[in-house]
């Protein structure tokens, strides 16, 4: 069993890598494989397919991104509490490339599985945001509509946003995200 568990994690970062610097289409089970230093037959003892592994990458990130998030709500005090939540959260996706291309690009389109989680997850997020990050604005955007928009409801006005400029609250600079 343990043996299994470390083979299904050399798969989880060989997608990491992959989907998160050559992309999605551009990435093979045989790839993946490579990557992981293991064979196909390991692949699919994890994995139904590439799609379930996609999957299973970007459900890590949101678990990470999810709880970067609720641990800055957790440790803010008052009327920062909206900026260390939105910095916690976009920092954890441009923390690594791999993370916000995979999170942000990837994982759309891909096929009604992973569009059904990627409509999910927003929900999720907005649910958690929107009380406490309706505060903070960017080009006149709400916070929950910040975020939604940078998990890809809207990817083309991620750019639009600003992004890879400095985001800015009433108060002060929030972060850069470098993409």
């Amino acid at each position: 069993l343990e043996r299994i568990s470390v083979r299904r994690d050399a798969l989880l970062e060989a997608g990491l890598q992959l989907f998160g610097t050559v992309g999605y289409q551009a990435t093979s089970v045989k790839q993946i494989c490579a990557e992981a230093g293991l064979s196909e037959r390991y692949f699919y003892e994890s994995f139904k397919d590439r799609q379930r592994l996609l999957l299973a990458v970007y459900e890590g990130l949101v678990e990470g991104m999810r709880a970067a998030t609720v641990d800055a709500i957790g440790t803010a005090d008052g009327d920062e509490m909206p900026v260390q939540a939105l910095d916690a959260f976009v920092g954890y996706l441009t923390a690594d490339r791999r993370r916000a291309r995979l999170v942000l690009i990837e994982v759309m389109g891909v096929g009604p599985l992973l569009e059904t989680r990627r409509h999910g997850v927003m929900r999720e997020f907005a649910e958690l945001t929107d009380r406490d990050l309706d505060e903070v604005r960017y080009l006149d955007v709400p916070g929950h509509a910040l975020i939604d928009r940078v998990l890809g409801q809207q990817p083309v006005d991620l750019h639009r946003l600003g992004l890879p400029h400095p985001v800015r609250t009433r108060h002060r600079l929030v972060l850069h995200a470098r993409l």
